[in-house]
């Protein structure tokens, strides 16, 4: 009987590394199936005991970022529910990024921006939301906020950002979105807060916030106030100064009827900052390829007038609320709202619209300036609630307001 021998060339070194590999596989697994044979008896004869653990938690409520439903009564389901982009800050954000103004409150929140008075707009807030003007669609309470002001957060429990078309929630405008600030209420308990800051070139605030019950706890009487004043920093001249206080007493807490009464008052005296000029790198005014910010070699000049230039506001807005649940299902709320906001201005822009910086080194200047008043009487009904019907249950919100 013949035997075929295979002889593999040692020129082949894929071949031979294989046959090597195979080979060593062999022996680990082997010692590999030597070792749980001989470790098996081991584990046992010698178990392993854990001592147990305990963990004590809190209540962490009062600090959590998380918010599940918003305060206005137009969200009839929970946030995770509501089928449109809602964005909550809470007070406890509030607090840990320092806000002192609607400005810092909304640094944190994607998809807005803030305009600059461009246009002949009056100075203050100009929130942008995914690119539309959001001025006529800001709203405190769930009532629109109207007249041009720089809001301060002072007595701003939180804020809701609502983002993308929200006609059937906001009525008119709301393109871009809505932001509804909130106020802070009488609580059922007391409490006194109270806080300060003091920083570089000159800043200085004081917060102060207090709630008391009386009337065997079925009342509360809470009072905001705050003082802020500051220089800015790298800026010569320039000053922002405010103060505001901000009562509220509410009736019938815990009871079917509830009536809230509350006022807010802000004032400030600024000294305006419209910045350094802006170069033309060419006298055509659609040549804009060279263009450059012209500080004159000191980015601290202030090329307004200290002697002239101005800006001063003030807020007073006055609230009355009824709030009455019809039954565990139905709740309808009326509120009645005064407010009147002005500002009164002065204020330089280095303009170079005259193209002197590149041609003459100096710099054309030109006066901003306003005198306004916003007043508006509002009263708004709102009726909502929730029922069963087919099966289903079914939430609601609808309302008037004039």
């Amino acid at each position: 009987m013949s035997r075929t021998i295979l002889k593999i060339p040692v020129s082949s070194p894929r071949m031979l590394a294989s046959a090597i590999g195979v080979a060593l596989s062999a022996g680990s697994a082997a010692h590999l199936a030597q070792a749980a044979e001989n470790t098996e008896p081991k584990g046992e004869r010698n178990p392993i005991s854990l001592g147990a653990t305990n963990i004590t938690g809190q209540d962490q409520d009062n600090t959590s970022y998380q918010v599940e439903k918003a305060s206005s009564q137009k969200y009839t389901a929970p946030l995770v529910d509501t089928p449109r982009s809602v964005t909550v800050v809470p007070q406890q954000v509030l607090k840990d990024t320092a806000a002192t103004s609607l400005q810092d409150a909304l640094r944190t929140v994607p998809g807005i921006t803030f305009g600059a008075g461009e246009g002949g707009n009056p100075q203050g807030d100009r929130p942008f939301i995914r690119g539309f003007d959001a001025q006529g669609d800001t709203y405190l309470d769930g009532v629109r906020d109207t007249g041009g002001q720089s809001r301060e957060i002072f007595d701003i429990e939180s804020i809701e950002v609502s983002k993308g078309p929200n006609s059937s929630f906001g009525g008119r405008g709301s393109a871009g979105g809505s932001l509804n600030l909130v106020s802070k209420t009488p609580q059922a308990r007391d409490f006194t807060n109270g806080g300060f800051t003091y920083g570089s070139d000159q800043t200085r605030r004081y917060v102060l916030d207090v709630n008391r019950q009386f009337l065997d706890d079925s009342a509360a009487f809470r009072l905001n106030l705050m003082s802020h004043e500051q220089n800015v920093a790298g800026r010569d001249a320039v000053n922002y100064d405010r103060w505001g206080v901000a009562p509220s007493l509410t009736f019938g807490l815990g009871t079917p009827t509830r009536v809230n009464l509350s006022y807010y008052h802000m004032e400030s005296d600024d000294l305006p900052d419209s910045g350094i000029p802006y170069g033309y790198g060419s006298a055509t005014a659609t040549a804009h390829v060279h263009d450059k910010p012209n500080d004159g070699g000191d980015s601290n000049n202030f090329y307004g007038l200290k002697s002239r230039d101005f800006r001063k506001t003030r807020a007073d807005i006055s609230t009355f609320s009824i709030e009455h649940d019809l039954n565990d299902n139905m709740t309808l709320k009326n509120t009645l709202r005064h407010g009147s906001t002005g500002q009164d201005y002065v204020l330089t822009q280095p303009d170079d619209s005259k193209f002197n910086v590149n041609r003459y080194g100096t710099v054309w200047r030109r006066a901003n300036s306003r005198v306004s008043t916003t007043t508006t009487t509002t009263n708004q009904t709102d009726l909502f609630g929730s029922f069963q019907a087919l099966g289903f249950k079914h939430t609601y919100s609808t309302g008037v307001g004039f």
